[in-house]
Formats: structure tokens, sequence, C-alpha cells
């Protein structure tokens, strides 16, 4: 999961992160974590099943990646976040921005969850998000 640093500036809060979100209209793939990606010799060599994605910011699929490491423990975070600083070195409000979309990923899974009746990932999940909120400030 992406950390959530201490600040006292305005991306410090909920809102702040949102405000630092983007209007950025790229492709976004949404869905790395389920087998879809091919990687060989560290590069990407294929992305299958493009049915969720959307048109946005490329740092929403770095945020599935760092989040992802609750289910696929293989993914080293730190590793994800070396590689996202390379790859995007004077990005704007980098961690503000995956922070904002973690937590939108992470409420977006609770319906899905829900839905599929699979309550013991649904209450962590619900518990995950709420440890967000809180590091927020926002509950």
């Amino acid at each position: 999961m992406p950390s959530v640093p201490p600040s006292p500036h305005p991306s410090g809060t909920l809102e702040g992160r949102y405000d630092a979100c983007p209007n950025i209209h790229k492709i976004v793939h949404n869905d790395l974590l389920n087998n879809l990606l091919v990687a060989p010799d560290n590069g990407i060599g294929a992305l299958f099943d493009w049915g969720d994605s959307l048109a946005g910011d490329p740092l929403y699929d770095v945020s599935w990646l760092c989040i992802g490491t609750r289910w696929y423990p293989g993914i080293e975070p730190a590793h994800v976040m070396a590689l996202t600083r390379t790859r995007f070195p004077h990005e704007p409000d980098l961690e503000a921005r995956l922070d904002c979309y973690a937590l939108h990923l992470g409420l977006d899974s609770l319906q899905y969850l829900a839905y599929a009746g699979l309550k013991d990932e649904l209450d962590s999940s619900m518990r995950w998000v709420k440890e967000m909120l809180n590091r927020f400030g926002q509950t």
C-alpha cells in the first residue's frame, strides 16, 4: 500500500489528496493484478483483457499494484514505488495521487466484495479503508 506521509500541507488531508489528482485522460488498464500482465525480462510483454480500462491518470495502475500486495505477496510495494519514482521522477504530488487512487480502489472493492458475498475479504477491506481514512484524518 502506498504510505500516507504525515504532512502539514493541504495534501495531508483527503481533500488535499483529491485536489492533487490531475484531470488527465490517458489510458488506464485498471486490472493489472489478475494475471493479465505478462512482464518478461523486467519489461511489459503483453496486457490482456482491457474490459475494465478507463481514461485517467496512469498512476491509477501503479496504485493498483501497490495495494495488490494484500492479495499478491510476490509483489513488493517498496520495489513498485522505487520503479515508479524512477519512471515518474518529476511527477507532481506523486504520493498524494497514489494515496487518493488507493482509497478509491479500496472503496470500489467493497461494492464487489459485498455483491460476491465474500464476507471475510469484505471485512478485511473495510478495515483497510478505515485505516486509510484514519490516516487522512477523515473518520
